[in-house]
């Protein structure tokens, strides 16, 4: 559990063990030990190479809440911004976004943003109107 709060945050590590159930407890049990324990703990990779996976895969996945946690994580373990967005870009580009997927992962992407400056609202650049040829 100690690598859980260490690269989550104590609010979300803290979180998962208050949502346990009994239900849960063994798929919680297992979380903890083999991703959290084994897979987290092995050498040979930073925290911050190691944070690029869950990014590259909830960038292709419906998973907004679990991206903005792991977007929060990836800065905490030492990612830059800049890594961040790139490693989730070229996610949506690879053979998971399909041409009829390619939008699903505008979602995700705001959402790591909002993380990433911490606000809550979008996060966007101001577009500019598109000249339309009047002939």
């Amino acid at each position: 559990m100690s690598v859980r709060r260490e690269v989550l945050g104590d609010e979300p590590a803290g979180r998962a063990v208050a949502d346990t159930t009994a239900f849960i407890e063994p798929f919680q049990d297992f979380i903890t030990r083999y991703a959290w324990g084994d897979i987290w703990s092995r050498p040979g990779l930073s925290r911050a190479e190691r944070s690029l996976v869950p990014l590259a895969v909830l960038t292709a996945l419906p998973h907004e809440g679990e991206l903005a946690m792991h977007v929060k994580a990836a800065l905490r373990n030492g990612l830059t911004p800049s890594r961040s967005r790139k490693c989730c870009s070229c996610s949506r580009c690879t053979r998971t976004s399909r041409p009829a997927t390619a939008p699903s992962p505008w979602p995700r992407m705001r959402s790591g943003s909002r993380m990433r400056s911490g606000s809550r609202g979008p996060a966007r650049k101001a577009l500019r109107p598109i000249q339309l040829d009047s002939s």
